[in-house]
C-alpha cells in the first residue's frame, strides 16, 4: 500500500509505501532548508543519494528546500 503528503515536523513531506505490512520505500522532500532527523529503530533504510550520517539509529541530513530524498528498506 502507500500513503502520500504526510507532514512532519521541520517542514518535510513523506511519501510512504509498504509491502506486506513492512516499510519498503519512503520518500521525504524538503520544503525549507533543514535537518532532516529520522529514527530508523531496526530499519537498515539508507537514501540512495546525498550526504547523510547515521548516529544510534538516527538518519541525519541536510536538506535545502525543493530537495527530494529517498530512502529504501
Amino acid at each position: 500500500g502507500s500513503i502520500r503528503g504526510v507532514k512532519a515536523r521541520g517542514n518535510f513531506t513523506f511519501d510512504l509505501e509498504w509491502k506486506n505490512g513492512t516499510l519498503s520505500e519512503a520518500t521525504v522532500y524538503a520544503e525549507d532548508n533543514g535537518t532532516l532527523q529520522l529514527k530508523l529503530n531496526d530499519r537498515t533504510g539508507t537514501p540512495a543519494q546525498g550526504d547523510f550520517i547515521i548516529e544510534n539509529s538516527v538518519l541525519k541530513a541536510d536538506m535545502t528546500a525543493g530537495q527530494t530524498l529517498k530512502l529504501t528498506f
